[in-house]
Parts: C-alpha cells; sequence; structure tokens
C-alpha cells in the first residue's frame, strides 16, 4: 500500500472521561522532532506547545508491545504460531483457543469485541476489570465473528490477548516488560507506560481525555515525546530485533491499510520495495504520529494535545516533500 492511498481508520474507544489540569492546548499547537541524515536530533514547538512534555501515543503503544513481543521470541520465550489455547493456560477450550498470535498482532484474529458493548452496559463494571487475562475472558471469548487470518478489524481485544501474552509469558506486569525490552533498550528516557492518566509532566489537553484501565496498557499506555517516537521507530531497525523478527515487522499482512503486524509500514512514492515506518495514534485531544525512513535513518515525529492532527500532518507531508517522499 503506497502512503498517498491510506486509508483513515477511526477508532472510539468509549471509557470514563476524567480531566487534566493545566492550560489546554489550541489549534495548531503540536511539539515536533526530527532525525537528519547527519543523525542530529532537532526538536521544536508550535503554537503554545511545550518541548519535552509527555503525551499519550494512543495506538503507537499497541507498536510498542509488538516490539516487545517480537523480542520475547527473539529470546525463545514464544513464537507468533503458537496458539491463545497454547499460551494461555484455560484459554484452549474458549472459541478462541486456536487462534495463534501472530493472528492477533495482525489484527486478523476474528476475535468477538465484547469491550464497547459492555461498557455501554456497565461501565464502572468495564474499569473495575483487575488485569488482561481477565478481560480477555470476559470480553473476548465469545464465539468468533471470522475465520482468524481472513479478515482485518481494529478491534481493542486483539490488545488484550497480546498483554494477557506477555504477562503470562513473563510473569511481569506489562509495564515492567516494556520498560525493559523496549523503552530501556531503544533509549527511551522521556517515556513512561501509564494507567488511567500521564500525571506530571503531561501536555494539557484541549478537552477532557478519557482514562486508560491497565488492561489497556498496550493499547495506549505509553506516553512520550516526538524525540522518543523517533527512538522507538528506529530501535527495530538498529538492532532491536532480529533478521527474522524484523521481516515479520515490515511484512504486510492486511494491503489495503499497509498494516503489518502492529502498525503500519507504506511504500515510499513510486517504489513499492521501499518501505516506511508510519505510525499514528490517538486518545481524545491527543494525536500523534512518528514516519522513520530506514533506507536513510531520518525520521519526522510530532504530537499535539488540541484534539486536531491536520497541523501534525500538514508538517510531516511537508518534511516528506522535501526529501521527494
Amino acid at each position: 500500500m503506497g502512503i498517498r492511498n491510506l486509508k483513515k481508520t477511526l477508532l472510539r474507544v468509549a471509557l470514563a472521561a476524567a480531566f487534566f489540569g493545566g492550560t489546554p492546548a489550541v489549534a495548531n499547537s503540536f511539539a515536533y522532532a526530527t532525525l537528519g541524515e547527519d543523525r542530529a536530533i532537532t526538536v521544536g514547538a508550535s503554537g503554545d506547545a511545550i518541548a519535552g512534555a509527555l503525551y499519550e501515543s494512543g495506538s503507537i503503544g499497541k507498536f510498542a508491545c509488538t516490539l516487545a513481543t517480537l523480542r520475547l521470541a527473539d529470546s525463545g520465550a514464544l513464537d507468533l504460531g503458537d496458539s491463545l489455547g497454547d499460551l494461555l493456560p484455560g484459554f484452549g477450550d474458549t472459541p478462541i483457543g486456536d487462534v495463534t498470535l501472530k493472528q492477533v498482532l495482525a489484527s486478523r484474529s476474528g476475535l468477538a469485541d465484547g469491550l464497547l458493548p459492555a461498557f455501554r452496559k456497565s461501565p464502572a463494571d468495564v474499569m473495575s476489570t483487575p488485569d488482561a487475562r481477565t478481560a480477555l475472558m470476559k470480553f473476548a471469548t465469545g464465539e468468533l465473528v471470522s475465520v482468524p487470518g481472513t479478515q482485518w478489524s481494529y478491534d481493542l481485544v486483539n490488545w488484550i490477548a497480546v498483554q494477557a501474552v506477555v504477562e503470562q509469558t513473563t510473569g511481569q506486569p506489562i509495564g515492567d516488560v516494556l520498560d525493559r525490552t523496549v523503552l530501556q533498550a531503544a533509549g527511551m528516557g522521556q517515556s513512561r507506560i501509564f494507567i488511567g492518566e500521564i500525571g506530571d509532566g503531561a501536555a494539557p489537553p484541549s478537552a477532557p481525555v478519557r482514562p486508560l484501565p491497565g488492561f489497556l496498557t498496550c493499547a495506549g499506555g505509553l506516553a512520550t515525546t516526538p524525540t522518543d517516537l523517533i527512538a522507538l521507530a528506529r530501535f527495530p531497525h538498529q538492532g532491536g530485533l532480529s533478521a527474522e523478527s524484523l521481516e515479520l515487522l515490515t511484512s504486510v499482512t492486511t494491503e489495503d491499510e499497509g498494516y503489518t503486524l502492529g502498525g503500519r509500514y507504506l511504500a515510499a512514492g513510486q517504489s513499492p520495495s521501499r518501505m516506511i515506518s508510519w505510525q499514528t495514534g490517538s486518545n481524545g485531544a491527543y494525536k500523534s504520529l512518528v514516519t522513520y525512513d530506514p533506507h536513510t535513518d531520518t525520521a519526522f515525529a510530532a504530537m499535539t494535545a488540541s484534539d486536531d492532527n491536520s497541523a501534525i500532518q500538514q508538517a510531516r507531508s511537508e518534511w516528506m516533500a522535501q526529501r521527494g517522499l
């Protein structure tokens, strides 16, 4: 799939609202970072944005959890061909038991989304769910909605499953695993994993942002900066993954979405063999993007709390045009 043909996928996650303190961002306010061919990082801010503030990365957290999962595979702790029934004791006799981890990471699992209907019925019950394993059993073990591997569906329950697998495999909370295998390993010193709200250091959003329950950490629990988004995007291409896992990460599994595993890689311009990492995320007013060209080791990242991603998309387009992409 080419960059110019990317479909816009909108995902609304209905969770209880919460406010951050501080002065809300205004339209056209965003923080950004670029990585040049000289390997120099340039950071800046537009409008009233503050360079160095933390932003919710939204679905870019899925990319981070995918890297953690692939690094576990590289260590021999699991295999992407393993089924959820094999990886999660107690799930073998459920309808999702034969779904493979790779199908989940590709959002081609066929899992039924019981999360949003459950939230509409009882928000308090959903928000009080203690962990990913419990959430997976409660919200995603209904009859499959499609044959695994045949249809793409951008559902949060896939990332509940990934989180449950990672925690079961390592015996550690997902935040600890992400910190050790991704944030520290990639040099993301400005970032942290959060539950609920970011807390201190957050860029104040222009509108209330919905808090994140702990069992959805893989779906959006990464608080970060544009500089660290570049570090995240570079990481798998700079020794963070084995050659085999990098091939899996960059191989498109759903052509018309440019989706690979946990994110997108798109063909640059007229060169179908030149794939660019194209990651985006959103939670309420927080919008994020990072584009990384592994062929030139250059990148652009931007984040806003203004509830408007047009400015960061325009800034990315200008950066790409300067490079003939």
